[in-house]
Parts: C-alpha cells; structure tokens; sequence
C-alpha cells in the first residue's frame, strides 16, 4: 500500500476539495445561517430554537456537499490508479479517501471554525437575536467538539470505506477488459516477474506539457552524464528495466513511453540534459 500512495495527490485532492466546500459551506451559510445552526455552539442553538428551513434549501446544499465529497474523492482514487499502471489496492483506496476527509476535517476546524467563524466573524453567520453570545467566540467548543468528536471520526473511517468501496467498483469494469499483472505475466519466471514488480513500485511515471501533449515517462538515476531510452512503436518505459536498473546509480536516465522525434528533443531540453546518449527500440 506504501508504494501505491501519493502525498501529493493527497494534498492537493484535499485541497481542491476544502475549498469546494468552504464555498458551499460559507455560500449557503450567506443564503441562510439557520440550514448550519446544528453545528452552531450550545448557547446559540438554545437562544435560536427550533428553526424551519426550506426543504429545497436542505436539498440544494446536501447535492451539492456530498457530490463534491463523492466527486472529488473518487477522481482522486482514480487518478491514484493511474499512477500505479492500473493497480489500486482497497486498503490504499480506503487511505487515500480518508486522509482526503481527514484533511478536510483539519480545514475545516484551522480555517472554516477559528480563522472564519470565530476570527474574522463575517456579520452574515451572525443569527439575527444572538449577537454577543459567547459561543461566537468559542475555540474550545470547535475544538472538542467538532474536530475530536466522535462523530467526525466516524463520519472519516465510514466515508473512507464507502467511497474506497465505490472506487473498487469502478476498478471493477475496468478489470473486466484490462488483464491484471499476474494475468499477463503469469508465464514469466518468478524473479523476472518480482523486478518488474518492484521497479515499477519504485520508479513512477512523471507527467509533463508540451505543446498540447502530456508525455509520461521514468527519470531517475544520478550522475554527470545521461541516457535517453527511446522505446519503439507503441511500448512503454519499463521495456527497459533491465538496463535502468543497471546504470541508474552512475548515470541519469530518462525513458518516455513510445515517442516522436519532435517529444523526444522536448524531453532532453526540459530535463536540461546537456550532453545525452541515447538508446532506440525502433528502426
């Protein structure tokens, strides 16, 4: 599972999907502060009391909330997938989808609750006949009881297993058309198939822009000089694993997936190789 986790992509999906909801949360909160007044302090909801809220309201916000949650993170698994050539475990599907909840959750307590609600108190949370209530200017209360509640930690673990349930489902059809890799490299001796397995564990894809086109490809190694691998027709990277993991600790290697003679010379100057040797399947 270690192997097939991103802290990139978790910060980043997590990121992306904070700030969704703080739109949504601090947009319906403007619309009307009464659709939050559960998650409001003891002493506000108690001077508030029952309040109605328009069905659609409640409808509109709960779409919207839970979409964005459902959304994001089942793009983030998915994305996660890809970078591991089509291998996502449930376990790191189910970590992945709970640190992304998990970093909302610290969001959502750091900057929605003390910067936001209690900090910077903009006069629309404001319920209009509890103006001065101390619970405006709780941090505690946030504190215990909405990020070490045991609802919020509940709502992670079970979201988590939910959405890497979801995501396993996806994978699913996937896996009806796509062979996985013990299929197709039941035939191969075991050693052989073990270093595939680890080199590809250890030496990611990178991604990167060029004219309109995204170019996956390995960069790894050390060293004054650097090989470029240039594998033919439609073949990928790893074709070279062999030599890489020959000359990786004495030279600086970059092998992209099949390639063109225009993606080819757009590698070399954006790594700023310098001087490279290199190395084609083609003829």
């Amino acid at each position: 599972m270690k192997n097939q986790l991103s802290l990139k992509r978790i910060l980043i999906d997590g990121a992306i999907l904070s700030v969704l909801l703080t739109i949504i949360i601090y947009g319906s909160l403007g619309v009307n502060p009464a659709m939050w007044v559960h998650d409001y302090p003891p002493d506000i909801r108690a001077a508030v009391g029952e309040v109605g809220v328009p069905p659609a309201q409640t409808i509109v916000v709960g779409v919207l909330f839970f979409g964005a949650i459902i959304g994001v993170v089942l793009y983030s698994n998915a994305r996660l997938r890809q970078q591991n050539r089509g291998e996502l475990s449930f376990l790191a599907a189910f970590a992945n989808s709970a640190l992304i909840l998990f970093f909302f959750a610290a969001w959502d307590l750091l900057i929605l609750d003390w910067l936001i609600f209690v900090t910077i108190q903009p006069d629309f949370i404001v319920i209009p006949g509890t103006e001065g209530l101390a619970g405006y200017k709780d941090y505690i209360f946030h504190f215990e009881v909405g990020f070490l509640g045991w609802m919020q930690w509940v709502s992670i673990l079970v979201g988590g297993l939910a959405l890497a349930g979801l995501s396993m489902i996806r994978l699913g059809g996937a896996k009806a058309s796509k062979a996985s890799f013990g299929e197709i490299y039941k035939d191969v001796p075991n050693e052989q198939r073990r270093l595939l397995h680890d080199f590809r564990a250890n030496h990611p894809y990178r991604e990167m822009d060029f004219d309109g086109t995204r170019w996956r490809y390995i960069a790894c190694g050390q060293g004054d000089k650097a090989l470029l691998f240039l594998p033919g027709g439609f073949l990928a990277a790893d074709m070279y694993f062999h030599a890489v993991l020959a000359l990786e600790e004495t030279r600086r290697i970059i092998v992209p997936d099949s390639y063109t003679l225009q993606g080819t010379f757009s590698l070399s100057e954006r790594r700023e190789l310098g001087r490279t040797l290199s190395q084609g399947g083609g003829k």
